[in-house]
């Protein structure tokens, strides 16, 4: 499978970052190998590999307004969020439908995002690992609700090095201070507790990408 080998290459230029961002060996070893279970390695492959959607491909709208059912995309634009405008089969409505609104013919429409969750909730290189969707109120003081508890050093040192090998393996180049688009749109959702982003901030200056 194409996105088989993809993670293998995603998965070298890590390994490659790791060993400079100084993550232990034997994470850089299994680092995303949930990627290649059952719960992950399909959907992964259908989201990057997938039949490419364009004018004329039938569909299905799943929409959080409430539109639901087969259509047919019209025209194609390019856009962060909304490319294809759709044509409900029953020709009562058309109109520019969000990307996530989009689900291909038999396919599960939050397959992917099943899979993403599961992903997040088995590698604690991602910071979404650490936000304890509730807290608890045995701790002394209580810890509140989705607020992102403390990284160890060696789950922040991979994350970086993870940022770093996913831009060299998708975008076929190492980053560049000042012009790693990545981190200038991406970093600003980034919920980390306040000590672990010192830390991100100081690895990426080590690595001269600050």
């Amino acid at each position: 499978m194409q996105y088989f080998w993809l993670t293998w290459r995603h998965k070298w230029f890590v390994l490659l970052a790791g060993l400079k961002t100084k993550v232990p060996l034997w994470r850089l070893l299994v680092h995303d190998w949930t990627k290649f279970f059952p719960a992950e390695l399909p959907h992964y492959q259908r989201q990057f590999f997938g039949k490419k959607l364009r004018v004329g491909s039938r569909i299905e709208i799943d929409s959080f307004e409430g539109v639901h059912g087969p259509a047919i995309i019209t025209e194609e634009r390019k856009s962060d969020g909304a490319r294809f405008k759709v044509r409900m089969k029953d020709g009562s409505q058309e109109f520019w439908a969000h990307d996530f609104e989009v689900v291909e013919l038999g396919k599960d429409p939050y397959g992917f995002i099943r899979c993403w969750v599961h992903h997040q909730n088995h590698n604690p290189h991602h910071w979404e690992y650490w936000i304890p969707r509730t807290g608890h109120n045995r701790c002394t003081p209580p810890y509140p609700d989705n607020v992102p508890i403390q990284m160890s050093e060696w789950t922040v040192r991979e994350m970086v090095a993870d940022w770093i090998g996913a831009s060299r393996a998708y975008e076929g180049k190492w980053p560049v201070r000042g012009e790693w688009s990545w981190l200038k749109n991406n970093y600003p959702k980034i919920r980390v507790h306040p000590s672990t982003a010192e830390l991100i901030t100081s690895i990426l200056t080590e690595m001269e990408l600050l």
